[in-house]
């Protein structure tokens, strides 16, 4: 659990999105910055432990305070989904998915995105995240109601 009234800090997650995060708060190295190519099973350990991941690419994913994430690219409808959210994995700097407390991982099927969002490198990303949180998790993929 992230205490958000610690001193916060920014972290530059990698060459896009920063996030502010406690002070020391741990941000393992996924993907090429891993020193070899990374599976969907580290991705689950690390989503699963809710554990700060950042990869050599425009991908990555951080605690969240509840509220304090924007949409990026995603589509409005996801709005009051993601604002529950107090872990976001993004992708060229769109959630692309989201835990909500008590309720479980969020995942936006298929064309629910929004504008501009499913490209070839994002939609590798989606479904890597999709195989590591089913391996752990069921997951939500259409907006509440």
């Amino acid at each position: 659990m992230m205490d958000w009234n610690a001193k916060l800090r920014e972290y530059r997650m990698n060459g896009s999105k920063t996030v502010f995060l406690p002070e020391g708060t741990t941000i393992v190295a996924l993907g090429a910055r891993s020193g070899d190519k990374s599976g969907w099973e580290d991705y689950a350990r690390t989503l699963e432990a809710g554990i700060a991941f950042r990869t050599s690419g425009d991908f990555c994913g951080a605690p969240v305070q509840p509220g304090a994430t924007d949409l990026g690219r995603l589509d409005t409808e996801w709005r009051a989904s993601l604002e529950r959210a107090d872990y976001v994995v993004w992708s060229w700097w769109t959630p692309i998915a989201w835990r909500i407390p008590g309720e479980g991982w969020v995942i936006p099927a298929a064309g629910t995105f929004g504008q501009d969002v499913e490209t070839r490198s994002t939609v590798r990303h989606i479904n890597k995240i999709r195989t590591a949180v089913r391996s752990f998790a069921e997951y939500r993929e259409t907006p509440a109601v």
